[in-house]
């Protein structure tokens, strides 16, 4: 992937600074920096204002950006002898999900209903509006594992494959709320074709509710990743008897279960030792500010908690993103 910023002067229509690009691009780029101002042509052609997300018009991620209805912009690049043009197809950056839908992410800080905290650390019912629990309509009282909503569009949610795999969707119930007054039928169980249970591998699954009942206002979709989160980010997880605890995303290099290296599918995150441990299928949510408003993004899925260390490891959302979006796309 490429990114470049596309800006105005005077002496050309503007001017591309590469800051992670393939060998093709970064040759054009010392081109026209050690081109003088006296060229005979502009370096860039095309129209367009603002920061965009580049890439080489023939990668699959431009047919996969525009399926996901994102503007396309075109520039050519031009070397300095103004004889060979490079095609760079680009989106603005204000189209990214966490950008451009400022409905993704909210949290209700006071509840819902509004109510007040048994404690400084316990999340309130409807605090985070994306939060769900599977059931099974043979034991209604004690849930499979925990969900997350992730559009309100397919009214789809992420969860492990591991609670819903060899699951019937007529078999399955989702709620809300923990007290069970309110559960939507599952039209859809969507478990990852290379899920195997023994390793946790491609442990993911999305399950969608039925279109015909309403569901409550108050439920909102988490924010989805574009990009994977950076080092030392931190992050929120809520515990099954709802308490949070902080988490930060170590380097992932240095994740190890029993001595073995993570893969990348995976996700880990480190907590103070002896805290809350985190949900079984909930969200590792990582708060950022946008636009003085605050939106959580969902960077993992909690699988389980390595041993009575601090580690725990989730499904990485941002790995699985372009599975996600194909099949939200197929639910449309």
């Amino acid at each position: 992937m490429l990114r470049i910023i596309v800006v105005s002067y005077l002496l050309v229509n503007s001017v591309a600074a590469i800051t992670d690009g393939d060998e093709i691009l970064n040759s054009f780029y010392n081109n026209i920096s050690s081109a003088t101002t006296n060229s005979k042509c502009d370096n860039v052609v095309g129209d367009g204002t603002g920061c965009y997300e580049c890439y080489h018009c023939k990668e699959d991620a431009v047919e996969k950006l525009v399926k996901r209805k994102r503007d396309k912009t075109e520039f050519q690049l031009f070397d300095s002898t103004c004889s060979t043009a490079t095609s760079i197809c680009c989106f603005s950056q204000t189209q990214n999900i966490f950008r451009s839908n400022m409905n993704c992410g909210r949290n209700n800080p006071e509840g819902h209903p509004r109510r007040v905290r048994n404690s400084l650390r316990s999340v309130l019912p409807g605090e985070y509006p994306w939060r769900a629990w599977i059931y099974s309509n043979k034991n209604g009282n004690v849930p499979l594992c925990a969900a997350v909503y992730i559009s309100s569009d397919n009214r789809a949610l992420l969860t492990p494959a591991s609670c819903v795999y060899g699951h019937l969707a007529e078999d399955l119930r989702v709620s809300f709320t923990k007290d069970f007054e309110e559960s939507y039928d599952v039209r859809k169980v969507i478990p990852h074709a290379y899920y195997l249970k023994e390793t946790h591998y491609y442990d993911i699954a999305i399950v969608a509710l039925s279109y015909e009942v309403t569901l409550p206002r108050w439920v909102k979709q988490v924010c989805l990743p574009e990009v994977a989160a950076n080092y030392a980010t931190p992050c929120i997880t809520v515990s099954s008897d709802d308490n949070y605890s902080n988490a930060i995303i170590p380097q992932q290099s240095n994740c190890a279960v029993d001595g073995v290296p993570l893969d990348t599918s995976f996700l880990c995150t480190v907590s103070p030792i002896n805290d809350y441990d985190p949900e079984i299928g909930g969200g590792l949510m990582c708060p950022e500010v946008v636009v003085h408003n605050l939106h959580h993004t969902i960077y993992g899925i909690t699988l389980y908690k390595s041993g009575n260390s601090s580690i725990a490891v989730h499904t990485n959302v941002t790995y699985f993103k372009d599975w996600i979006h194909k099949n939200l796309s197929d639910l449309s």
